[in-house]
């Protein structure tokens, strides 16, 4: 017996070096970092055009009708009113056939390519309001074998998977002129699924950051052996959310937004930020994971040019054209807070009628005078940290509330927004990265054209 309870002993050391100290010691470095920052002037919330509103939207997630995963529509639409979510687009695949060989390719399809669904299996169903969030489905597919994947709302998506080729959906596409195409895992975690057909008009979207893709990485390195317990102690206390963000280590730097950026320099893309909300089982009745742990990790929200309407498809395309023109940001965590981000540029004179004003998503010509403005209509925190980049190179990053800078050459901007917790000196602790804008491209003069929009 005194063998038995040495080897318990010495087993709970083990444990206790090898896994719990790692895990604390690495907790508590990822709270501290050091930088010497200047302090930027924050724009004044007047400088900010009158936008009409935003939405906070999760565009990709799954129900049970995916072959891998769990949940309703009622379920998410209940997770989505408990985080403060405005809409869920869902984005189901491959339905649970036995057998695939039911999915029949007429000889008369009109687009050429597609493998249809099963006849007892419903097509996409038109947008609702349910509990008070607006739900809007569509599909995922894989395009050829050799293009990539895509999400697919507001047109003809009964397809399971589309073998045709790259062309006949773009003309599916352009036919559905309120639809909202997006690539989704284009710089995942899986090869197999990376985008090869770059910029498209007919692609509004381009999913940057998405945590399954994430997951999957941190679950390649050798640290994830002492991050599992912290993620299985977040999961028992209702913190599961801060785990899922915890896997976006890599941040702005992740090789989607990277990937955005080359992407975006062709035409107007929307940032888009996703859970892939994939509830894989139910314990005790509740999912795991939950959809509302996916909700309050990443949020996409996007700029609308008046409130959601109340009719549920005109509230649909209302988000397709702001996504379409680019209009859109990612936050982490905090989704609320970042509901009245703003980022712009404008010539001098600093209105419409004496220069020019651009949103995300916007192009404008470059011209002396031209200034960046970045920052909140809201709450004028000075614990945050804003980056400028151009190309997919910070050129500035300092803290304060906002953040105004010249335009001195063309190029492609966005901006990068981080939280901390307090500061001292250089020391921050607590920062976090919070924010990633879609695109304005200040063009040269001899090349506006107006076109590629």
């Amino acid at each position: 017996m005194k063998r038995v309870k040495a080897a318990l002993r010495i087993c709970g050391w083990v444990v206790l070096i090898v896994l719990v100290l790692p895990a604390i010691v690495l907790r508590v470095a990822d709270e501290f970092s050091w930088a010497g920052l200047p302090a930027l002037p924050a724009p004044p919330t007047e400088t900010f055009s009158d936008r009409g509103a935003s939405v906070r939207l999760h565009l990709h997630v799954h129900t049970d009708l995916s072959h891998d995963a769990v949940g309703t529509r009622d379920e998410i639409a209940r997770a989505a009113r408990r985080s403060g979510v405005d809409g869920v687009w869902i984005a189901d695949h491959l339905p649970r056939v036995p057998d695939r060989s039911t999915f029949a390719r007429p000889e008369d399809d009109p687009w050429a390519g597609g493998s249809r669904l099963p006849d007892d299996y419903a097509p996409p169903g038109p947008p609702e309001w349910n509990d008070g969030v607006l739900l809007v489905e569509g599909r995922e597919f894989t395009v050829a074998s050799d293009v990539g994947r895509v999400l697919l709302f507001g047109a003809d998506s009964t397809f399971a998977r589309w073998d045709g080729g790259l062309e006949p959906l773009l003309d599916l596409i352009r036919r559905r002129p309120r639809s909202f195409a997006m690539v989704t895992h284009g710089r995942g975690a899986r090869e197999r699924d990376f985008w090869h057909a770059g910029k498209l008009e007919e692609i509004h979207g381009w999913e940057a950051l998405t945590l399954s893709d994430s997951g999957r990485r941190r679950l390649e390195e050798l640290r994830a052996i002492w991050r599992l317990p912290t993620a299985v102690v977040s999961l028992v206390t209702g913190r599961f959310h801060h785990a899922l963000a915890g896997t976006l280590t890599e941040g702005p730097r992740d090789p989607g937004v990277l990937a955005f950026d080359s992407l975006a320099a062709e035409g107007s893309l929307a940032l888009i930020g996703t859970g892939n909300a994939h509830p894989k089982t139910r314990i005790l009745g509740r999912l795991v994971p939950s959809y509302s742990a996916s909700f309050r990790a990443i949020s996409t929200h996007v700029a609308l040019d008046g409130p959601l309407p109340s009719d549920p498809a005109r509230a649909r395309d209302a988000v397709h054209e702001a996504l379409r023109e680019g209009r859109s940001w990612i936050s982490i965590l905090d989704g609320q807070g970042a509901r009245d981000f703003r980022f712009q540029v404008e010539g001098e004179g600093g209105s419409e009628e004496m220069g020019v004003t651009e949103e995300m998503g916007g192009v404008v010509t470059w011209a002396p005078g031209l200034t960046l403005h970045a920052g909140f209509t809201g709450s004028n925190s000075d614990r945050r940290i804003f980056r400028v980049v151009k190309d997919g190179v910070p050129i500035l990053e300092g803290r304060g509330g906002g953040v105004s800078l010249t335009v001195e050459a063309p190029g492609v901007y966005r901006i990068e927004v981080d939280r901390f917790g307090a500061r001292v000196g250089n020391l921050f602790v607590g920062r976090r990265f919070w924010i990633a804008s879609s695109a304005i491209r200040v063009g040269a003069a001899e090349d506006e054209t107006g076109e590629g929009r």
